[in-house]
Order: C-alpha cells, then sequence, then structure tokens
C-alpha cells in the first residue's frame, strides 16, 4: 500500500518549524517525483522522512531501523545530516550519534528510556531531539521536560474542558459565522429561494459578514455592472458554490483568531481529503467535508464535540460519521487513521476497498487546496 502523510513538527513553543513529509511504499523514483510534487504544495518542508531514497536537496533522512547501517554509510559518503528513527539500541547508538544532526525517538518505542540515557551520555549540544507520537497535551509538557526540541504528534488537536466548569460559550458573532456554514451545509442539490432567504437573514445579523459579501458581490469577478446594496441580491449574484466557499473561509478565520492556524488547517485538510475520497466512491461530497470540518470544530472553538455539532446544526448523518456509522463514518475513519498514521486501522477499512493506492492523490490534492485556500487567507 502506497501511503504519503504530510505531518508537522512542532518546536517547544508549540510552533509549527516545519511540515514532513512521510512516504511509504513508493519506489525510489516515485518518492523523487513526489518530493517534487510535495514541495510545490507545501514549501515550508524541512525534513524528508523517506524509506528509499536520499535525495541530494533535503537536509535530514530518517535512518530506518531494517537499514541503519547502510544508510549510515550512505548518507556519509553524502556529507548528509542523519535523523535517527526508533533506533535500536544495540546498532551502536554511539557511532551513530557521532554523524547525527537531530534523532527522532518514539515515546511508545519499547526502548525509549534507555535509549533518552544514550543520548543524554553521548549526544553533543547540536544534536536535536524530536519526539514522535505525541498524542495529549500532558504528555507534550512532560517530554519538553525531558528536553526535547520538536514534537510531531496529534497533541495539539486536543482540547482541555473541565468537568466542573461549563464549556465557553460562542459569542454572537462566532456563533453567526458557524450558523452560516451550518445553512449552507444543509442546502440540498438545488436551493430554493427560502434557503437564500434564510442565509440572507444570518449575514444581515453580522455587520462584518454584510459588508463583506456586499464587497464580494460587487468585485469584477462576478461581471455585474449595477452596484448591489443589500444582501439577498448579493448572494444570488455570488452563487452557491462560491458562498460555500465564503462561508467556510469565514469559519477558518473565526477560529483562528485566538487559536493556532494548524488548527484549522487540520480541520480543512480532515474535510477536503474525505471530500476527494466520497468523490472517488461516489458517495455525498458536501456530507463527507461537513463531518471532515465538524470532527475538529469543537477543538477550534474551545467547545466540545457535542456542543460544536449543535451550533453547526450538523444533520443527522454528520453526527452518525462522526460515530463511525455509514458510509461517511468509513471515510472519516480512514482519514482519521491516515492522518494520525494509525495503520493498523487503516488496513481494516480498506479491506476489501480499492482505496488503497489512489489515497496519496487524494490527500496530496487535499494538501494542495488547504495551502491554496490558506495562502489566499494571508494564513
Amino acid at each position: 500500500m502506497k501511503i504519503l502523510r504530510i505531518v508537522p513538527m512542532f518546536r517547544r513553543d508549540r510552533e509549527v518549524e516545519a511540515y514532513i513529509p512521510q512516504l511509504s511504499g513508493f519506489s525510489e523514483n516515485e518518492e523523487l517525483e513526489l518530493l517534487h510534487r510535495i514541495e510545490r504544495a507545501i514549501p515550508r518542508k524541512m525534513w524528508a522522512f523517506v524509506e528509499n531514497s536520499i535525495p541530494a536537496e533535503y537536509s535530514g533522512v530518517v535512518v530506518r531501523q531494517d537499514g541503519a547501517r547502510e544508510r549510515l554509510r550512505a548518507l556519509r559518503e553524502a556529507h548528509k545530516e542523519i535523523i535517527g528513527f526508533n533506533l535500536k539500541v544495540e546498532i551502536g547508538v554511539k557511532e551513530l550519534l557521532e554523524y547525527c544532526g537531530a534523532v527522532a525517538v518514539d515515546r511508545l518505542y519499547s526502548q525509549f528510556q534507555q535509549l533518552i540515557a544514550l543520548l543524554r551520555v553521548y549526544s553533543g549540544e547540536n544534536v536535536r531531539t524530536i519526539a514522535l507520537s505525541v498524542n495529549s497535551l500532558d504528555e507534550f509538557h512532560a517530554l519538553r521536560d525531558e528536553g526535547f526540541d520538536y514534537f510531531i504528534g496529534d497533541f495539539y488537536t486536543k482540547t482541555v474542558l473541565s468537568d466542573n466548569a461549563p464549556a465557553e460559550r460562542l459569542n454572537p458573532v462566532r456563533a453567526n459565522q458557524l450558523a452560516l456554514l451550518a445553512e449552507v451545509g444543509s442546502w440540498k442539490e438545488t436551493e430554493t429561494d427560502q434557503d437564500l432567504r434564510k442565509m440572507s437573514a444570518i449575514i444581515e445579523r453580522d455587520v462584518a459578514l454584510t459588508l463583506n459579501i456586499l464587497k464580494l458581490s460587487n468585485t469584477a469577478a462576478f461581471g455585474g455592472r449595477a452596484q448591489i446594496n443589500n444582501v439577498y441580491d448579493a448572494i444570488v449574484r455570488v452563487g452557491t458554490a462560491n458562498l460555500k466557499r465564503w462561508a467556510i473561509s469565514h469559519l477558518t478565520h473565526a477560529a483562528t483568531d485566538k487559536k493556532t492556524p494548524e488548527i484549522a488547517r487540520v480541520a480543512l485538510l480532515r474535510a477536503k481529503f474525505m471530500e476527494n475520497l466520497a468523490g472517488q466512491m461516489q458517495r455525498g461530497k458536501w456530507l463527507a467535508f461537513f463531518a471532515g470540518l465538524a470532527s475538529v470544530t469543537g477543538v477550534m472553538l474551545g467547545i466540545s464535540q457535542e456542543a460544536a455539532l449543535d451550533e453547526l446544526n450538523a444533520p443527522p448523518q454528520v453526527r452518525d460519521a462522526l460515530q463511525y456509522k455509514g458510509e461517511i463514518g468509513a471515510l472519516y475513519g480512514i482519514a482519521e487513521a491516515y492522518i494520525n498514521g494509525n495503520m493498523d486501522q487503516l488496513n481494516l477499512y480498506l479491506t476489501g476497498s480499492n482505496l488503497a493506492d489512489t489515497l496519496y492523490i487524494a490527500y496530496l490534492n487535499a494538501e494542495m487546496w488547504v495551502s491554496d485556500l490558506l495562502r489566499q487567507m494571508g494564513q
């Protein structure tokens, strides 16, 4: 099975240092071609985690434990920086660290503590340490206290709500933006005049949304000569496809006001990835997109997922999907396992499916879409 994942690597301050492509199941030539495509989609990348090739233009390569000695020799000859991955203690950590610029250690690795002890003894001040599989904020804080420099995992997508305190109430502006997306998401294949008037009423409750849609509708892109001064006429001119994109854009802006933009990126990536998979399977593309976005909206807004679904007025199919029920629920399971790197779970979902070797295409297209959208929004 061909796997491409692109994961963020965080510094100690939880700022993203780089987006890291992880490849598996590709030939050397396929890896090189794919890495060039990734370069165009994700320009912030610094390291490549690759299985077969050692491209000259990349500053670091993970040394896999099943071929560490061979990789060490090849990288030494090429004078490349080395990153060690899941290193077995018996392969010679001391020797390896003489050539390392950084070492990535999986928190779930059975010899984690022994390897940390060896790193403290043998690694120099210039060797950076990367903690993998950091899946909660508590783990992040503990590993940061251990002295790790960088962190990879889905810890940043976890929201912490006190059991003794009520969830944060949404302010009216943010509630309007969620209601806007919920209304667009509930539309069928063709909207009705009643749909457009409900949309108009939601937008008119928010001065910023009103000004924005009027400005958008009067741009040259929509080709209208007559000046539009009311919301209803504006949304008719803009059209439903553009309204969906506009609503998504505003939700993302709202969510990233106080939260890290990385959360918004995860939400949009899940949503577009699921939409792409739904397109391949000829399933409900908008429901898939909506479910992917809703799966992270609670974290984006600092409230529980149930509260976020209520605010979104999520349809029953979306609620079922987030419980892994139905066809959209299966797509959600695939997207979640793929992005989080849970290969065992992914294989269970893909049994009997024809998606296995096309996942990376849907994923890379989603990455490019998200990068373009956030770039346009100035993120």
